[in-house]
């Protein structure tokens, strides 16, 4: 079962859904990033997704904040 979560948008670039899924008893709970890929010209659609166990956001949310504050 999935939950989604939140849609973070921006000016700049194609929103990206979040998206928490059950990941199994290895993984646990875990979270899906998804972003479509549009070319205007040719009107080509592609989603572009990366998964995370909790494991991995705490480390991407951590190196998130070190880049946030300049380093």
């Amino acid at each position: 079962m999935s939950t989604e979560r939140n849609e973070l948008t921006s000016n700049n670039s194609e929103a990206i859904s979040v998206t928490s899924f059950s990941g199994g008893k290895e993984r646990g709970r875990c979270l899906q990033l998804t972003q479509a890929q549009r070319d205007t010209n040719s009107g080509w659609s592609d989603m572009s997704y990366v998964q995370l166990d909790k494991e991995q956001a705490m480390l991407l949310v951590a190196d998130i904040t070190r880049w946030l504050a300049g380093e």
